[in-house]
C-alpha cells in the first residue's frame, strides 16, 4: 500500500513551489526532466506475513532506469522505501517518455507504477530579480539547472529602454465601438519593431477620463491612413 497524507497534497501544489513529485502516489511524473530525476516511494504492507518482492521495468530503449533496491523482503505490516531513477540524456529532447516499474510477489498480484518523464536540456526560472543601487551589479539566478555541461555560454540579453510617451487631449469618441471609422475622438501612431525584438510594451499610464481604449495590432498601413 502506498499511503500520503492530505497535508502533503497541499503542499505539494506547484503554485506555491511545493514539489509534486514527492508525493507517495502510485505513478511518477517529471515536466522538466534535466539529465537525471529520480522518485521515492516507500510501500506499506497489509499483511500479517513476510512478503518478497522482486522489481521489473518496462522502458525505452534510450532511456536507463534503475530502481533500489531491485528485489527486497517485507516483515508483517512493514514498510520498504524504493528509489526510481531514470537518466533520460541519451534520449530525445521536449517530447514526452513512458515507463513501467512492476514489482512481483508470489501471494498477490503484482503492483504497477507508470512514469512519464519530459527530458529537457535545462531548467530555468520564469523570471529573476535583481536590486543594485549602482548602474552595475551581478548576483546569482536560482534553480538552474542544466543536463550537461556547459564550458562556453553564449547569453542574448536585451537592455532597459526609455519609453516613448505621448500626451493627447481627446473629445469623446461617439461611437467607440469602432476606433476606425475617423479621427475624431481618436489617436494613433505607428511603430517600427525590428525583427529581433523581444517585447514591446503599450500602455496608458494615466488619464482623467473614466474608460480609455487602448488597441494594439498590426496593420500596414494604418485604417486611418488608407483614406
Amino acid at each position: 500500500m502506498l499511503d500520503e497524507t492530505n497535508a502533503n497534497f497541499l503542499a505539494a501544489d506547484p503554485n506555491i513551489s511545493g514539489d509534486p513529485t514527492t508525493l507517495n502516489i502510485a505513478s511518477m511524473y517529471n515536466h522538466q526532466c534535466a539529465a537525471v530525476c529520480s522518485f521515492t516511494r516507500t510501500f506499506t504492507s497489509t499483511v500479517a506475513i513476510t512478503t518478497t518482492w522482486t522489481v521489473s521495468v518496462t522502458k525505452p530503449a534510450a532511456m536507463m532506469l534503475a530502481v533500489s533496491p531491485s528485489s527486497f523482503n517485507v516483515g508483517p505490516y512493514g514498510t520498504q522505501t524504493v528509489v526510481v531513477t531514470a537518466t533520460v540524456t541519451g534520449m530525445v529532447q521536449n517530447r514526452w517518455a513512458f515507463a513501467e516499474i512492476r514489482l512481483h510477489d508470489a501471494t498477490g498480484p503484482d503492483l504497477r507504477l507508470p512514469m512519464a518523464v519530459y527530458p529537457t536540456t535545462g531548467i530555468f526560472p520564469d523570471s529573476a530579480r535583481f536590486d543594485t543601487r549602482r548602474d552595475t551589479g551581478s548576483g546569482v539566478i536560482p534553480g538552474v539547472i542544466s543536463a550537461y555541461d556547459v564550458p562556453d555560454l553564449t547569453v542574448e540579453y536585451a537592455g532597459l529602454q526609455i519609453a516613448d510617451t505621448h500626451t493627447e487631449e481627446l473629445i469623446q469618441d461617439t461611437t467607440n465601438s469602432n476606433p476606425y471609422d475617423a479621427i475624431t475622438g481618436t489617436f494613433y501612431i505607428t511603430i517600427t519593431v525590428p525583427a529581433d525584438t523581444l517585447r514591446l510594451v503599450a500602455e496608458v499610464s494615466a488619464s482623467e477620463a473614466p474608460d480609455v481604449d487602448l488597441l494594439l495590432g498590426m496593420a500596414q498601413p494604418h485604417p486611418l491612413q488608407r483614406s
